[in-house]
C-alpha cells in the first residue's frame, strides 16, 4: 500500500506540474534502493538503507524516469514510475542543480563550488565531469538538446562566498556529438550581468538578454559574437 502511495504521489506531480516546478517530498520511511557510488567515475552497486529529505522535479526522461536530487545527501534518485525501480546515484560532491536532457536520455548536475559540470547517461550509469565557470548557477537547454548555457542569475541565489567571479563570466557546454565521452566546454565573457537567454530554432545563435543590451553568440564559434547597446535616451 505504501509503495502504491509513492507510485500515485509522483504520477500526480508529472501531470500537475511544469517542467520548473519542484516540489518537497519528505519521508520517514527506509527504503531499499539499487545504489550507484561515483567517484572519479568509478561506479559500484550496493544495496544501502536512506531517509531522504528529497527535491522531487516532474522532469521526465523519455518518459521512463522521474529524476529525485537530494541537494543536502549528495545523492539522485531515477524512479522508474511503471515499474517503481529506484536507482540511486551518489556524488563524491555536492550537487544544486538538475537538468533533464531528454532527447539524449542524459541529465546534467551542476556543481558551482569547484565550477564542474556533470553529464550522466541514464541508460548506462556512464558519466562525465566537465569544467565550467565557477559559482554559475543557472542551466538553459537548446531545445535540440545541443547545448547548455550556464551563467549567473543574480536573482537565483546567493554566489558562494570565497570564490571570485564576475556576473558576466558564462561557459557553454557542447553536447552535440551523439557520444558522451566527446561533451565539450567553452568559458568566455558577455557584456554584463545576464537577464535572459535564448537559442535560436537550431541553435546556432544565442541572444543573451543583459542589463545594459544584448549579446548575440555564434553557439559553433564563441569567438563570433557581438553586443548591441541599449540607448538611455
Amino acid at each position: 500500500m505504501k509503495k502504491y502511495f509513492l507510485f500515485l504521489v509522483l504520477s500526480v506531480c508529472f501531470y500537475s506540474c511544469t517542467e520548473e516546478d519542484a516540489i518537497y517530498l519528505a519521508t520517514n520511511e527506509t527504503k531499499q534502493n539499487n545504489t550507484i557510488s561515483m567517484d572519479n567515475n568509478n561506479q559500484t552497486t550496493t544495496n544501502e538503507d536512506q531517509k531522504p529529505d528529497l527535491l522531487l522535479s516532474p522532469t521526465e526522461i523519455s518518459g521512463k524516469y522521474a529524476l529525485i536530487l537530494d541537494e543536502h545527501q549528495n545523492f539522485l534518485n531515477l524512479i522508474d514510475y511503471t515499474s517503481q525501480e529506484i536507482k540511486t546515484v551518489n556524488f563524491d560532491f555536492s550537487p544544486k542543480q538538475l537538468l533533464a536532457i531528454p532527447k539524449k536520455r542524459w541529465c546534467a548536475v551542476l556543481d558551482p563550488s569547484t565550477g564542474n559540470i556533470l553529464i550522466l547517461d541514464t541508460e548506462t550509469g556512464k558519466n562525465k565531469k566537465i569544467k565550467i565557470r565557477k559559482n554559475l548557477n543557472k542551466m538553459v537547454l537548446s531545445s535540440d538538446n545541443f547545448f547548455i548555457f550556464l551563467y549567473n542569475d543574480q536573482n537565483n541565489s546567493t554566489p558562494l562566498s570565497g570564490i571570485p567571479f564576475s556576473y558576466n563570466e558564462v561557459s557553454l557546454v557542447d553536447l552535440s556529438s551523439s557520444k558522451l565521452e566527446s561533451a565539450r566546454s567553452s568559458s568566455f565573457t558577455v557584456s554584463a550581468a545576464i537577464k535572459e537567454v535564448l537559442f535560436s530554432g537550431d541553435s546556432s545563435r544565442i541572444t543573451a538578454v543583459t542589463e545594459d543590451g544584448i549579446d548575440i553568440i555564434n553557439s559553433g564559434n564563441i569567438e563570433k559574437r557581438s553586443s548591441l547597446y541599449f540607448d538611455p535616451a
